[in-house]
């Protein structure tokens, strides 16, 4: 048996000179289909096909020339012949290729054309698809689904207690609400909440609207303290979409007052009439003999007469007529003192005018501001701690701030134009008219008020701002009541100041001329 050289090179040809090989090296072409070749020794073994040549076998026979024509015949002779291992590892690598690329389904690369004609579509259509399961997906969770769900699910739960109630207060009780709850998914103290919240928003206040809800509350089976902390929660809600329910009637018409007045009416004492056994009794007697509405508007006018009663035109003219007398006497008090300022405004417009120093200034707004507030405090005091709205807080329905800039700037101008012509301006106080400086100052102000109260409060003093906005921390607007007042009074300090104020006439020249005659003496 012939060896091979560790270094014979790959491509050394097989015995058999110009045989064709049905096996050959690595001379594979691919992808031609193999079938595995299975070896029990490292010997390659070869058929190859005699023609007209002999093989290395056959060439170290002796010569026999009687079976010459019978070796010309063709005939298959096995040849074997050992060969190096990196060419068997290479043999091993192409039969194993070849033997899994035969194991995978489907037809194969370069074989059909129709895996290449269906590649565009399926992945169009895999595409597509999770398009639209991201689709659904984000239709599902996103927040606008998510609130419409809850909006279904609470016109569900309300038009189910209102068929309820409708049939009988009898029909609503603690397994119909249980039944409520699995279908909604809600818990019971938000099906209370939601239900009291739409009674009273959407239906007319009435003693069988609290019979229903006392109803609902006791078979809701709930706590006091679970009730309690519902309703404290629905009045918190009111006061943070409309503002106070009492102390701030900016905005609110007088049926809207009503109605947040009933609810707080009802939310202090619901829980205390739903323990009295009595109470559905009396008052279905009562809703037959007894306008609820009429009661109702009683406690609105006793409410606005107590906290502010300035809608009518008799308590508009009370407020200015007091306001008017309170300045008169306040300048009276403190002419002799301090020139009777009172006002930061008034101070300002003096200031142009250079009848006082920067440093007085300074010092009188200082104690102006200071009074204010302490008076504020008082006030509160007194009151037994009510917070404090003065009528400067807010503004008239529908006037902008640039209209109430504009009505404080001409007010603080008739204002502090008239303490300039009685009080400041002595000159030309013929007849004693700066002795009625007090009254005249005051009565401006409370004309001033009758004009422009309705629509901003006629404040004309920073500082009559400023102490109520410093104690109920209430900045809504409180730069117009600075703004405005301070320009009023700096237009009219400059222009009484320099153009209406008479200029002093220079001193006479002094007569040095010598008495020549009787009539010099």
């Amino acid at each position: 048996m012939a060896t091979t050289s560790f270094f014979q090179p790959l491509t050394a040809p097989i015995a058999g000179g110009a045989a064709s090989l049905r096996r050959g090296t690595l001379a594979l072409p691919f992808p031609t289909r193999t079938r595995p070749l299975r070896r029990p020794t490292p010997l390659l073994v070869a058929r190859a096909k005699r023609s007209g040549s002999r093989t290395a076998a056959a060439s170290r026979q002796p010569a026999n020339p009687s079976a010459a024509p019978k070796r010309e015949a063709d005939e298959e002779v096995e040849v074997e012949e050992e060969m190096p291992w990196i060419q068997d590892k290479a043999l091993d690598l192409v039969e194993f290729t070849g033997t899994v690329t035969q194991a995978i389904p489907g037809p194969r690369v370069g074989s059909s054309p129709v895996p290449w004609l269906l590649a565009v579509p399926l992945a169009y259509v895999g595409v597509s698809f999770v398009l639209a399961v991201v689709r659904t997906v984000r239709r599902f969770t996103s927040p606008r689904t998510q609130k419409k769900r809850r909006v279904s699910k609470n016109i569900f739960l309300l038009k189910s207690l209102d068929e309820l109630f409708q049939k009988g207060r009898e029909a609503v009780d603690f397994p119909a609400l249980q039944e409520l709850m699995e279908k909604t998914g809600f818990d019971m103290d938000d099906v209370v909440r939601k239900y009291i919240r739409y009674t009273l928003n959407e239906k007319p206040f009435n003693p069988d609207v609290v019979v229903e809800l006392i109803h609902l509350r006791k078979v809701s089976m709930l706590e006091d303290a679970e009730v309690a902390e519902i309703l404290n929660e629905i009045s918190r809600r009111i006061v943070r979409e409309k503002g106070p329910v009492v102390m701030d009637l900016a905005g609110f018409t007088e049926q809207g007052f009503k109605r947040k007045l009933a609810v707080q009416t009802l939310f202090g004492k619901i829980l205390y009439l739903s323990e009295l056994v009595k109470f559905e009794v009396s008052i279905a007697a009562t809703s037959a003999t007894w306008d609820f509405d009429d009661s109702l508007d009683k406690q609105y006018k006793f409410d606005r007469k107590m906290y502010r009663d300035t809608g009518t035109l008799g308590g508009l003219l009370v407020v200015a007529v007091a306001h008017a007398l309170a300045l008169a006497a306040a300048v009276a008090v403190s002419c002799n003192a301090s020139g009777g300022h009172v006002n930061p405004a008034v101070t300002f417009g003096v200031l142009v005018g250079r009848r006082i120093s920067f440093a007085r200034a300074a010092l009188y707004w200082a104690a102006q501001l200071l009074g204010a507030v302490l008076a504020v405090l008082l006030l509160r005091l007194a009151s037994g701690g009510m917070r404090p709205i003065p009528i400067g807080f807010t503004l008239g329905h529908r006037i902008h701030e640039r209209h109430a800039l504009l009505l404080e700037v001409v007010m603080t101008f008739g204002l502090v134009y008239t303490v300039y012509a009685t009080a400041v301006d002595r000159s030309r106080g013929r007849g004693g008219v700066g002795d009625i400086a007090p009254l005249a100052i005051g009565f401006v102000a409370g004309a001033n008020i009758l004009a422009g109260g309705p629509f901003d409060g006629a404040a004309m003093n920073p500082a009559r701002a400023f102490g109520p906005a410093l104690v109920g921390w209430n900045w809504r607007h409180h730069w117009v009541y600075w703004l405005g007042p301070l320009i009023g009074a700096g237009l009219a300090g400059a222009l009484y100041e320099f153009v209406m104020a008479e200029q002093p006439e220079p001193p006479a020249a002094a007569d040095t001329r010598l008495p020549v005659a009787a009539e010099d003496y």
